[in-house]
């Protein structure tokens, strides 16, 4: 009797003994990002710095057929025993003695994640402290939280922690609405997420998965007929080809430089406005029209189309392709500052629509002109290297004539030039307005494409500025959300000066006296 009693008695000290896996005293935390177009589809998941992709869930937010065929495959007698499975450890040594190999395991689920919280050796010893900290976990957590722990953290395929991450990269849906064939391919994984790895073909793992189908129509936990669909459903993996060019804003959004909100917080899916399908079609632009600057000796290009009404970023490309070197690829042409050339002109005429009360039909010298700089004189010069006398503003934004927009600039005068550019949200231009003078109508300074987007959009909207938005909401892996609202508009400028620019812009006709435009 002793016997029995004594190693009972260790065990039961061992175990008293044994503290709680320290991964327990904190939730395990999504260690990987999900960013998600405006429509819920995945631009791209960034994984933790592990290179693991992991998303938590509640075990109400899991199919009951993927614990169905957990328990069927991995664990029948999970609810009846402590966390060690006396029968199963009779079974598989009766079983590897007649055989002589080792037919089937005897850990228990409980066992399993034991080994996942605290890594052993693999030897009796091992093996024994194994089967304590499984003790140990029955003995402070019920079965449903064992279930939801094991669901978390077990490697459900190479580099995916935890069913929803698998759940999300093989089938691209959410693990509660998993069905009886697609659980039982993902349980068919636990066993060797590595030799099941669908990447190296599925006929591997679809054998395995109609293994897991056929234990759980032995237990009963799903009738024959369910069981037989399933078994006559093809093994589909869905390959997922996420855009290419968004790595600039999912990198910067999963940092948290993008949105200071983020910052410090561990956000676990990050719904983005952009849509998924424009960016595609903005990425290709992006690459043919790429090799026609190569050709120019131009190597950068980028690009963010964003919807007027709303201020929303649609399409995001910073650059062609992140990953190349030669280009620079990874420096994001959407933040840099570069000098903007014409395109602050309309904004410079803006300004003098405003204080000087021009409009659109006021008469302009396009004519020599020299300006006084801190280095002696400039004499700028028009594109075209002419002079077309007296043209109406109309035509001289329309043809961005040069002359007009720098003695327009003068006339305003450069401290309030710099002033309606900065209501227009060009918080670049920082120095005072002697250091850029008239000039910064020809781009004399260096702003942001995402503040020339915004700029541009306000003019949209009749003057009417709102910061871009590219975030709509965020879900955080404490179980936290955040929800950002369309920014409210502030008022830069008077709806007819704005409408001003914008009728003259796209206007053909005003183009023609100078280029010749048909």
């Amino acid at each position: 009797m002793a016997f029995m009693v004594l190693p009972l008695l260790a065990l039961g000290i061992a175990v008293a003994f044994e503290p709680l896996p320290a991964a327990l005293t904190t939730p395990p935390k999504a260690v990987s990002v999900r960013v998600v177009d405006r429509h819920g589809r995945l631009l791209r998941e960034v994984a933790g710095p592990d290179g693991r992709r992991s998303q938590v869930v509640a075990l109400t937010e899991v199919s009951p057929f993927v614990v169905s065929a957990l328990l069927a495959a991995e664990d029948s007698r999970f609810f009846r025993h402590p966390g060690v499975d006396p029968i199963a450890i009779v079974r598989a040594m009766g079983q590897a003695l007649r055989e002589g190999r080792v037919v089937s395991g005897a850990s228990t689920l409980t066992q399993q994640l034991a080994r996942r919280l605290v890594p052993r050796e693999r030897s009796l010893a091992g093996k024994l402290r194994e089967a304590v900290v499984a003790l140990r976990l029955e003995a402070s957590l019920d079965k449903e939280q064992i279930l939801t722990e094991y669901l978390n953290r077990i490697e459900f395929g190479p580099g995916l922690t935890g069913i929803q991450a698998a759940s999300l990269r093989y089938f691209d849906k959410p693990a509660r609405v998993l069905d009886l064939a697609e659980a039982a391919a993902l349980v068919a994984m636990v066993r060797s997420p590595r030799l099941y790895d669908p990447r190296k073909g599925t006929e591997r793992l679809q054998r395995r998965r109609d293994l897991v189908l056929h234990r759980i129509k032995e237990e009963g936990v799903a009738d024959a007929a369910a069981v037989a669909r399933a078994e006559r459903t093809p093994l589909r993996i869905r390959e997922h080809a996420p855009p290419q060019g968004v790595e600039h804003v999912v990198f910067a959004l999963a940092s948290g430089s993008f949105v200071p909100e983020l910052a410090g917080r561990a956000p676990n899916t990050i719904e983005t406005t952009l849509d998924g399908e424009l960016q595609r079609d903005v990425e290709g632009i992006a690459r043919l029209r790429t090799a026609d600057l190569e050709r120019v000796g131009a190597s950068a290009l980028s690009i963010v189309v964003v919807d007027n009404a709303t201020a929303d970023v649609l399409a995001y490309v910073g650059s062609p392709d992140y990953f190349s070197a030669p280009a620079l690829g990874a420096n994001d042409g959407v933040q840099a500052l570069r000098q903007p050339g014409s395109t602050l002109k309309p904004f410079v005429y803006a300004a003098a629509m405003e204080r000087l009360s021009w409009n659109a039909a006021t008469l302009l010298p396009d004519l020599a002109l020299v300006l006084a700089t801190p280095n002696g004189p400039y004499v700028p010069k028009n594109y075209d290297g002419r002079e077309h006398g007296p043209v109406r503003l109309r035509v001289a934004l329309a043809n961005s004539l040069n002359l007009p927009a720098l003695r327009a600039a003068s006339l305003v005068g450069p401290e309030a030039v710099l002033a309606t550019l900065r209501r227009f949200g060009f918080d670049s231009l920082s120095r005072d307005a002697e250091h850029y003078g008239a000039a910064v109508a020809l781009g004399d300074g260096e702003v942001r494409l995402s503040e020339l987007a915004a700029a541009y959009s306000a003019l949209a909207r009749d003057g009417e500025w709102r910061p871009l938005r590219l975030v709509r909401h965020v879900t955080f892996a404490d179980g936290e959300s955040r929800h950002f609202e369309t920014p409210a508009p502030r008022r830069v400028v008077s709806r007819a000066i704005a409408q001003e620019p914008t009728s003259i812009l796209p206007d053909d006709q005003g183009r023609r006296p100078t280029s010749g435009a048909r």
